[in-house]
């Protein structure tokens, strides 16, 4: 309460998030703290401020002296997604170049203070014009095959030449950031919710994919597009969207829909979502709750209608809550379900963009990048 909510709970050495939640009242707190208890921890339970801002990922490699930064990734999605299920762009779409010279220097002086000769990943977010450092990882991560294939640099072995004694200038590589590519490389988690039944699709601090896929193009929408056919979005640039939104996303809903609207999908919600829809002038039609009519969202989304789903919920994990049930017919029935409003934002721009399987141009990287 003296934090102001919405804070982050998160149990101290957990892997891929585990049990890590935000919660947006005392309410989710006692809930979530029971969850967390229920397994037995004796560790720490840390509370943070949470702060909805731009998450920044580097993978670097120290000797010790100098500091080589392949790059910097920018993820799509707002800090709260575990960065194992955001969209990753690689280079930065909208870092400032003042940011990125805090960025290359803050990560420069975190792994040479560590004293790790090797690989360090570090996490950083963004919020209103300042850089915080979210974690610190003395070790390889996720993004480093992703990284070293859309740079060139082959990060693990060189690290592994440096943890054997050798030098970042003995190896032929520069100290500091690496030379940025003419072309995006865009990395798009798979996750794989129609074999894992009863499981809440709506992403949060919680890692739920189990693998990416990667994109690259001149442009970030045309990468994007790519990774997202790659991870098995079925797209398409009209038909049917049905949003419904918890409230602290009401604010942003109305710009996100009309993005849609104006590429002529149709607008399906649910009552307080389609209020604050009609009030910004939009035509949409309502959509009753499973328990309030047989006409209700489910039914919509086994009519065909519905193309894409934008579904937020204040609570999750609860199977029998209609927002969950929600989220899990999408995956029975392969509708595209967005749980973060970045990622509904990105969609909208892809699909305003119009490509195609035939018009999305294949990339040599290797030519790129001599």
């Amino acid at each position: 309460e003296s934090l102001g909510f919405p804070v982050l709970l998160r149990p101290s050495y957990v892997i891929g998030g585990q049990n890590m939640v935000i919660a947006h009242g005392r309410e989710d707190v006692e809930k979530y703290m029971g969850v967390i208890l229920s397994g037995g921890i004796k560790n720490d339970v840390l509370v943070d401020k949470y702060m909805p801002g731009t998450e920044l990922e580097v993978d670097v490699i120290s000797d010790g002296t100098d500091v080589l930064m392949p790059g910097i990734m920018e993820h799509i999605e707002r800090a709260g997604v575990h960065s194992g299920d955001s969209i990753a762009v690689y280079p930065p779409y909208s870092l400032t170049d003042k940011m990125m010279r805090v960025v290359v220097e803050c990560s420069e002086k975190l792994a040479l203070a560590l004293g790790t000769k090797g690989l360090v990943n570090i996490q950083y977010l963004v919020y209103q014009g300042e850089l915080f450092v979210i974690e610190v990882n003395p070790r390889a991560s996720r993004t480093v095959p992703y990284l070293s294939k859309v740079t060139g640099i082959p990060m693990v072995d060189l690290a592994t030449k440096i943890m054997m004694g050798a030098s970042l200038k003995t190896l032929g590589y520069p100290s500091g950031l690496w030379k940025i590519p003419p072309y995006y490389a865009v990395k798009v988690p798979v996750f794989s919710f129609e074999k894992l039944s009863g499981l809440d699709t709506q992403l949060g601090p919680e890692m739920k994919s189990t693998g990416e896929v990667l994109g690259i193009a001149p442009t970030m929408r045309e990468a994007l597009y790519k990774g997202l056919v790659g991870a098995g979005y079925q797209l398409t640039d009209k038909g049917g969207i049905f949003i419904t939104v918890r409230d602290t996303d009401k604010d942003e809903i109305p710009d996100i829909a009309q993005r849609f609207a104006d590429l002529g999908f149709h607008l399906y919600a649910t009552a307080g979502t389609a209020a604050v829809l009609r009030d910004h002038g939009m035509s949409v039609t309502l959509v009753h709750k499973i328990s309030e009519s047989e006409h209700n969202t489910i039914a919509l989304l086994e009519s065909g209608k519905v193309n894409y789903i934008i579904s937020t919920s204040k609570k999750g994990r609860t199977p029998a809550r209609d927002s969950v049930k929600v989220r899990r017919k999408s995956v029975e029935l392969g509708i595209p379900c967005l749980t973060s409003l970045d990622t509904a934002v990105a969609l909208a721009d892809i699909l305003k963009s119009g490509f195609t399987p035939d018009t999305a141009e294949l990339v040599d990287i290797c030519t790129l990048q001599k």
